[in-house]
Order: C-alpha cells, then structure tokens, then sequence
C-alpha cells in the first residue's frame, strides 16, 4: 500500500515526543509518503497545522487528494497504457492509481518472465487493487490533519515559509534519490505542471541545513551524524544503513535504538510441548534478541496475523519452559507502553494459557524490566484487540476496556501492571481449574 522509508524506530520517537509538536505549526519538507504527519494526527495533542512538500508525482497525487491542491492535467504518452485514463478522473482515483502503479513499479523492468508475469497479475487485478487503494487512502484522510501541500523543490518551500514553525526535514541520501525512486512512474505518466527543482547534491544539501540550524525549530532525519547539528536518536543495526535524527527541540528525547535483523536463532530453554505438564511453582522473563523472538514468533504465530517488530522482547517461562511471548514498545501517547504481542503456544493440557500470559504482562514484575530496559518510567500500558464484539474474551476480566472504535472494530484495553507473579500463578490455577469442570 503506502511505499515509505520512514521505518518504525523513527515513528516511535515521534510519538514518544509528540509533545514538542502539540499546536504547533509543523512544515514537513520531502514528506513522500505523509507517515510522520499521519503519525503526529493521531496523537492526543495533534499540530495546528501541517503544510507537506515533495517534488514526486506520486506524493503531490496524494497531497491534491487530502488537501485542496491543484495536481493539474496528468498525460499518458504510450498508447500500452491509454486503459488507465479511466482511473484519473478525480483525486482520489488519481492517488489511489499512483499508490498501485508504485507497487507494480519494480516490475516494469520486464527483464524476465517473472516480471512480465507479475506485471500481467497487477494489470489484471487492476480494477480490485484500486478500489482497495481507494478505502485505505479514505481511511487515511480520516486521520490524516493536512491544511496544506506544496509541490515543488525544498528550498523553495524552505525559502517560501512564513511565521514560525517546526521544520521536518526528510531530505534524500544520495544524489538523484527521487529520480531513481520513480523512474517507472515517470516513463508512464507525464506531469504537465511539474515545477522545476534542483538535484539535490552533498554540498546543496548542506547549505539548506545550515540555513536551517541558523533559524532553528527543526528536526532533521539522515542516515550520517551531521557536524552542527545535535543527535536526538540513533538506529542502528539491523541490514540498512544507520539511522540518526538530528534536532534542536527544547525537551526532545535522547534515544539509541538496535533495529532488529531480518535473521532467525533458535534459542536454549526447553519449550512447552503439547503435552508438557507444569507444575506452576516459577515465572520468569527471559530478554530475547530479535532473532530469537523472530525465530519463535514463526514457529507458532498464525498466518492472518502480521508478524510486529517490538523494540522489547521476552519470553514466559513458567517451571523452565518457555509458554508464551510479549513483544512491547512505545505508546502512541508518548506516556505510556504499548503491548504489540502477547502470544501464548499451544497446549493440550492447558485451555487458558493466554491468560497467564496477560497476567504476567500486567504485573509489577513485567513493569520493572521495562523501565530497566527503556529507560522509562511511564505506569500504564495499552493493546488493541481487533473485533467487532463488544469485548474481547481474551482480554476481558485482565485489563479494563479504554475505548471502543465500532466502525473499524478496534477495541482499546489498558493496564496498570497491578498484579504480581505469585497471585498470577495463583489466578491462572483457578481459572484452569474451572474451564476443566465445564
């Protein structure tokens, strides 16, 4: 769907300091693919105003749809593709055809049967694959607190700016990074009121943050530490290039991140089998790497369920054997943890394992490894169960219903960590006792 390089670890800290930005006006420079302004909308104390730039049809397709930008008359030179002047008969078909188009683009290549047979998949399930583009970018705008876009170069737009403001800047990391980005999209489609811009070039780009840290109020992602300028966050790890954002915002948190590798690792202590009998005497946690989460993650999550990528990683273990996963990170509020999994594995002796997990999660020994580990001392946490129910049996009677959202099936629970292992174990018991008797 929505193609970005703004990766998790940057979002996170945007939420936890999504306070900075609180009725602020918030200038976003080479926003490509609005995920920072979707993610400060839906913050408790969103922005006052968020003003979107970027030079790329792709991103000023989408800016025309959620705001009242002109994108103007687009052209399709190469008579293969007449067939999708049906889809740009609005903003919203527009941005959705550009959303497919970007999806199908690193096949447009064609140099082999492959990519010739997925680009004959995508041209056949065009039609679905819009409409499906469509509602997203509906549910999107229903976030999304854009009042305003402008499509042309970042200088200018830097240069154009009036008043105060916060300054996003998201500029690429190599020369002719949008060229190369959307070089597919632009053999198809010819934008005929493009405004021009300049390449963005080393020395270019450090006269603009140089103005910038003149004036002030920015927050600036790159993927080298820049001299000048302070160091708020760093990501490393992982297979991609490190991450660093740079800031001057007064309050702005310090943060070090270790991205996690796209790897698998099977790790020591013995894991429940289906007929592994406990006899509920111990509970520990054990800190996993990602590899080790990611490994036992595979083994057990079901297919419908994508796989998430907590920033803290642990694994249940009651009586030696390893029952269950919690994956947790930061919460959208920026005051509170955010529980992304809780995975109990399968038992044929056992019918109310999830529980003992949700137990174990809203402990007060759960809280204090990940005050250790995040370096934070927030009290609360929340999850969502996804349902159209009322309540999610396996949340309820564990933690307290927050919010409800009927119309996208989103139920909102929060804890307080009030429990402590020994009555968890001793809750679970009972609990499993009686769902025997049944």
């Amino acid at each position: 769907m929505f193609i970005g390089s703004v990766c998790q670890q940057v979002r996170e800290w945007f939420l936890s300091n999504s306070k900075l930005f609180a009725n602020k006006t918030v200038l976003s420079g080479c926003c490509g693919n609005f995920t920072i302004e979707t993610v400060l909308s839906a913050t408790p104390k969103p922005p006052k105003a968020i003003i979107s730039n970027d030079i790329s049809l792709y991103s000023s397709a989408l800016g025309a749809y959620f705001t009242d930008y002109n994108l103007g008359h687009t052209v399709i030179p190469k008579s293969e593709w007449n067939w999708l002047k049906g889809y740009l008969v609005d903003p919203l078909s527009t941005a959705a055809t550009l959303i497919v188009m970007l999806d199908m683009s690193p096949f447009l290549c064609m140099r082999t049967l492959y990519h010739a047979r997925m680009v004959g998949a995508y041209v056949a399930g065009f039609k679905e694959l819009h409409e499906k583009a469509k509602e997203r970018l509906v549910a999107r705008n229903e976030v999304l607190n854009l009042t305003g876009y402008f499509a042309g170069d970042v200088v200018d737009f830097w240069e154009q700016r009036s008043g105060e403001g916060i300054f996003l800047s998201f500029m690429p990391t190599y020369g002719g990074g949008y060229e190369k980005l959307y070089k597919a999209i632009d053999d198809i489609f010819e934008w005929e009121s493009r405004p021009s811009y300049r390449v963005m070039d080393a020395e270019g780009k450090q006269k603009l943050l140089d103005d910038i840290v003149a004036k002030g109020g920015y927050v600036h992602i790159d993927d080298i530490e820049r001299e000048g300028m302070e160091v708020v966050a760093a990501i490393e790890g992982g297979h991609n290039r490190p991450v660093y954002i740079h800031s001057d915002l007064k309050g702005a948190g310090i943060e070090v991140y270790e991205r996690s590798k796209k790897s698998r690792k099977p790790f020591g202590t013995p894991i429940l089998d289906l007929d592994t009998e406990l006899q509920g005497k111990t509970i520990e946690l054990q800190i996993l790497s990602s590899e080790q989460f990611a490994w036992l993650r595979d083994q057990y999550l079901k297919k419908s369920i994508v796989p998430a990528d907590p920033s803290y990683r642990y694994a249940v273990v009651i009586d030696g054997f390893v029952i269950g996963l919690l994956g947790w990170t930061r919460g959208h509020d920026g005051e509170s943890y955010y529980l992304m999994c809780d995975m109990a594995l399968p038992s044929h002796k056992y019918n109310r394992l999830s529980k003992l997990i949700l137990y174990v999660a809203n402990s007060k020994e759960m809280l204090k490894v990940l005050r250790q580990q995040s370096g934070r001392m927030w009290e609360v946490f929340y999850t969502t169960a996804f349902t159209k129910k009322p309540a999610s049996m396996k949340y309820r009677g564990v933690l307290e219903l927050a919010s409800r959202n009927a119309k996208e099936g989103k139920l909102n629970y929060k804890g307080e960590f009030d429990k402590t292992f020994k009555k968890a174990l001793k809750k679970w018991q009972k609990i499993e006792k009686q769902s025997r008797q049944k």
